[in-house]
């Protein structure tokens, strides 16, 4: 938004025509901002997702809390598996950027950090997530790594993760 508004200024300083039209354009688009923030804040829109994550960990973590102890969960909002149920977790969906461009890792790369970390199982979350795009990769790649410990009827799974395969 600043920098649509630098932008309205310069033009206004270039062209002092356009003050007019300058305006009514910066009225509009304040109005439209103030008519959405008021209708986000009697909604209560910032709630909406916070809602979704916590409906979907409390199914989740109850399953996740009885695994092992000594168990590492490679999962979406690793925080949230740590903590409430006090295991070890770590991000399961990886990705870096190369200049604008987003990079995610090969099926050995990905099963190589897991490794590096000591991940013994994997949560899918989300069957729609990017973690889920990864996941079907790696799968594919090694498609006797995991076994299923866990399905929810939504498509989200609890996997163990073989070492030796």
């Amino acid at each position: 938004m600043l920098a649509w508004a630098l932008g309205v200024i310069e033009l206004v300083r270039r062209w002092p025509r356009l003050r007019v039209p300058a305006a009514a354009f910066g009225c509009l688009v304040a109005g439209g901002y103030l008519y959405y923030e008021a209708r986000g804040f009697s909604g209560r829109w910032w709630d909406t997702q916070a809602r979704a994550i916590s409906a979907n960990f409390a199914e989740l973590l109850p399953i996740v809390a009885t695994l092992p102890d000594s168990a590492v969960v490679a999962t979406d909002d690793e925080a949230l598996v740590w903590l409430y149920t006090r295991k070890r977790a770590v991000p399961l969906y990886l990705e870096s950027f190369r200049g604008s461009e987003i990079v995610r890792p090969t099926a050995e790369e990905h099963r190589a950090y897991l490794d590096r970390m000591g991940v013994t199982h994997i949560l899918l979350a989300s069957s729609s997530s990017p973690s889920a795009i990864e996941l079907r990769t790696l799968i594919g790649a090694y498609p006797k790594i995991l076994a299923a410990l866990y399905r929810w009827p939504d498509g989200r799974w609890l996997f163990v993760v073989n070492r030796g395969q």
